[in-house]
């Protein structure tokens, strides 16, 4: 009978224990799920946080121009960019919302840094090629690991976007190829061009001829308007061989009067009959003309004046139109590509009013009036190859 009651108190006694610890684990599971919301809100917030501010720094790098109105730009679209809330969290609370604390700019990732447009030096604009979008700090309350994490978690997210190295690939130029007689030495800056159209038939280009290139889209009539106004966006790299194109659009009668309405998009005017609508090609945000066709150029539409706002939703940068430059020499339906350049379009194309005339008139029949800005400008897409010729034309990245 002792045995059987030694042996009866014994599982008493273990019965009590695994009471115990089944209420150890329990404390420390819950612990655990605690630390666990806690952790996933901190990180949430914070990946939040970090694309807010990935998204605002590289809104306002795209805005640079090398002018001060590119810097008040920057300003601009980072503060648009960044204005939205996270959504709710895990626990069904709503995350706060990112807010920008600063917008810094800077000529090299190394610094000086200058916070806002306004405190760049006068003179310094044509050098900045960096933003970074500071968040302002973000207090996150711990719901279950106060005593572990603190009662509080403060989180700030920094990111920094500009220039890419020069690009070799350019993608979502204009498709219609400059002439020069060497390409690799660039036009005088600042100087108008008047570009000339020639036929795509043509065996031959001269200094300052234009031809239309061939793109992605479908062979049709139309396909030389649509193209150059940026429906068909596509790529090419210096040092290839481009096929002209064999376009019914791209020829001597119509060519010149497909230029002027895919052109002329980008200056807020449209062909009749709604068929290239404002919707599918917008125009510059500065659709400025002089009266007389001067006293307008590349500095003045950097510092936005004189400015003269589109009537239908604009884009930004719409007028600058990024071209090969390709050989002037004889051709056999392709071009030689021996760079890019970035142009300003400065006024509409005007042709005359019937497409026969253009047999008779050399002049102004697909005349395309340029300035010449350079190669230093960022472009929507694109790519660097170390091994290959490049130009100083670049597209916007994330750096840090």
């Amino acid at each position: 009978m002792s045995l059987m009651l030694r042996q009866s108190k014994r599982r008493q006694g273990e019965r009590g224990s695994v009471t115990v610890m089944t209420a150890v684990l329990m404390v420390g599971l819950v612990l655990v799920i605690g630390l666990s919301i806690d952790v996933s809100r901190i990180y949430m917030v914070r990946a939040g946080l970090q694309n807010a501010a990935d998204a605002a720094a590289l809104a306002g790098a795209r805005e640079l121009n090398s002018g001060s109105q590119g810097l008040i730009d920057a300003e601009t679209q980072a503060q648009a960019a960044i204005g939205n809330t996270f959504g709710l969290s895990r626990t069904g609370a709503a995350t706060p919302a990112a807010v920008i604390a600063t917008v810094d700019f800077a000529a090299s990732l190394n610094g000086p840094w200058y916070t806002g447009a306004g405190a760049v030096p006068l003179g310094l604009e044509p050098t900045i090629k960096y933003v970074r979008v500071t968040t302002q700090p973000t207090s996150i309350t711990m719901l279950f690991t106060a005593k572990v994490l603190g009662n509080t978690n403060t989180i700030q997210a920094s990111a920094t976007a500009g220039m890419s190295p020069g690009l070799n690939t350019i993608c979502d130029y204009v498709p219609l190829a400059v002439a020069k007689d060497d390409p690799t030495t660039p036009f005088a800056m600042g100087t108008e061009l008047p570009l000339q159209f020639v036929d795509a038939q043509s065996t031959s280009l001269n200094n300052q001829d234009m031809i239309v290139l061939q793109t992605n889209g479908s062979e049709s009539a139309n396909l030389t308007r649509d193209s150059v106004a940026g429906l068909f966006p596509f790529c090419a790299t210096i040092g290839t061989t481009v096929p002209t194109s064999n376009s019914q659009s791209a020829q001597g009668n119509n060519g010149p009067y497909q230029v002027e309405d895919g052109l002329n998009t980008r200056l807020d005017a449209y062909p009749p009959g709604n068929v290239l609508p404002p919707s599918q090609a917008r125009p510059d945000t500065n659709v400025y003309e002089d009266p007389s066709f001067a006293n307008f150029n590349w500095q003045n539409y950097k510092s936005g004046s004189p400015t003269q706002a589109p009537t239908h939703p604009a884009a930004d940068n719409r007028r600058v139109i990024v071209m090969p430059i390709v050989y002037a020499e004889p051709i056999n339906g392709s071009v030689r590509i021996g760079g890019f350049g970035a142009f300003l379009l400065l006024r509409k194309v005007v042709n005359p009013t019937q497409p026969s005339q253009c047999n008779n008139i050399p002049n102004p029949c697909g005349h395309v009036q340029v300035e010449y800005i350079g190669e230093g400008f960022s472009v929507g897409a694109g790519s660097y190859d170390p091994n290959g010729a490049c130009t100083t034309l670049t597209k916007v990245v994330l750096y840090q």
